[in-house]
């Protein structure tokens, strides 16, 4: 599975640091709204070290903000420092419980360590939540398999492909699950969809 490098969600209409129109440094030291945006244009491009050390004051002022909470979980797990980033998501889901991103990216994160059942658990919250995301049905599949649970895997793919019906990866693990159950003629199937498909 590859890792996105971008956070999860939209990042909105922002705008890199020195441009016009941007806040100077000094006028939004004291402001988190300001510092939360310049946080996320800096996480986007993928300057991680920089948004942390921004996410990091915003929670100084404020240590319940959710969103720099979460966020800062997402840096953890783009940097492959997947026991901090559910703890940090955790720290976000306890005051904001209904984001389904959160739960997205907190089941990466343990199926990343291996811990397949708690990923299946934080996904199913993440279905709840947000029910149209066809990236949680896929992963959801995947943690699926790694539990060799294969009928429900090809169901959770099913959805993702119901969602999203050019998902290549959702066919291409479908049908390795397929053949895996003996559903030979199925498999070959979906294996032609998603040579179609990619």
């Amino acid at each position: 599975m590859k890792k996105n490098k971008n956070p999860p969600g939209p990042a909105g209409n922002l705008r890199p640091l020195g441009q016009p129109g941007s806040p100077h440094p000094a006028e939004s030291a004291s402001d988190p709204a300001s510092l939360l945006e310049e946080a996320k244009t800096l996480h986007a491009a993928g300057r991680l070290s920089e948004a942390q050390a921004l996410y990091g004051r915003i929670l100084k002022a404020q240590p319940d903000h959710w969103d720099c909470l979460y966020l800062l979980g997402v840096v953890h797990y783009q940097r492959g420092e997947y026991t901090q980033a559910v703890g940090q998501i955790d720290a976000a889901l306890r005051i904001n419980p209904k984001l389904g991103a959160a739960e997205a990216t907190r089941a990466l994160a343990l199926q990343r360590l291996q811990r397949f059942d708690e990923a299946l658990a934080s996904y199913d919250r993440a279905i709840i939540l947000a029910p149209h995301d066809a990236s949680t049905f896929y992963n959801r599949g995947n943690a699926l398999g790694e539990l060799k649970r294969l009928k429900e895997a090809v169901a959770s793919y099913d959805r993702a492909i119901a969602l999203k019906p050019d998902h290549a990866g959702a066919f291409y693990n479908r049908g390795n699950a397929l053949h895996a159950l003996g559903r030979f003629d199925e498999a070959v199937a979906r294996a032609d969809s998603a040579r179609i498909h990619s």
